[in-house]
């Protein structure tokens, strides 16, 4: 009928209008779902990258008032030490050298030297026992500390390390070390070492002896006060660091 195709026609543009409408509608919404989606993951991309720059912890694998053994073991990156019926089980200088596990302490007991005391690293076959000092960085149980004591040698002479003490108020101070090649031909260190009569190499025992030194930072007073929280150690990739403790104050 002609009035029903005139009362039809006008709604048409109308009907289309609308459908217009709805669709610009729908594509807001799915913009603004896809801008939080998009800012989520950037946040957690955030939060992922936050949580790996973080500063890796030293925890406590013993204590024994004053001393508190941190555990470098997640962190060795170095095998010094081998066994007789496997020299060739680590490298200690890139000359396939290491020192003989036979003459040194059971894994994982307490050494002390003089006043130092320290938790003595695995010697397993396969096991790295020592840490390649490059700058790392470590989170440590915090609280008050009068020493840092360091089991500890090196290769290629004789070498000065310096460490970075961090504290809560924000302060920092800076102490430094020396540490003499493992296989000298004598002297005894400021505080005392561990000696072995001979090293292994590629094609049997190696003399002289050898020498795992012991290196202790005493902190000032004022600094012995504070809470510690944080230590870098020294970018040396001559040093091998066998075990750290923290003398409480």
């Amino acid at each position: 009928m002609p009035w029903r195709r005139t009362l039809l026609q006008p709604r048409a543009p109308t009907l289309l209008l609308v459908a217009v409408l709805l669709a610009l509608l729908s594509a807001q919404g799915a913009d603004r779902l896809g801008a939080q989606a998009a800012g989520a993951d950037a946040q957690e991309v955030v939060d992922e990258a936050a949580e790996s720059t973080a500063t890796p912890m030293l925890p406590v694998a013993q204590q024994s008032d004053p001393f508190v053994y941190l555990d470098l073991r997640p962190f060795f990156n170095n095998d010094a030490i081998s066994w007789d019926h496997d020299p060739l089980d680590g490298d200690i200088n890139f000359a396939w050298t290491t020192l003989p596990a036979e003459f040194l302490p059971d894994s994982l007991t307490v050494v002390s030297i003089r006043s130092a005391s320290f938790l003595f690293p695995p010697k397993e076959d396969g096991t790295n026992n020592a840490l390649i000092l490059t700058g790392q960085s470590f989170a440590v149980p915090a609280g008050q500390y009068s020493e840092l004591q360091l089991l500890i040698t090196a290769i290629s002479g004789l070498h000065t390390g310096e460490v970075t003490f961090r504290f809560r108020d924000g302060s920092q101070w800076s102490g430094k070390f020396n540490v003499r090649d493992f296989g000298p031909a004598g002297g005894t260190g400021q505080f005392g070492n561990l000696t072995v009569p001979h090293r292994h190499g590629p094609y049997g025992d190696q003399t002289p002896s050898a020498k795992i030194w012991v290196a202790i930072i005493r902190l000032p007073e004022e600094f012995a006060d504070k809470e510690l929280v944080e230590i870098t150690l020294p970018a040396n990739d001559r040093l091998r660091l066998f075990a750290l403790t923290l003398k409480q104050k």
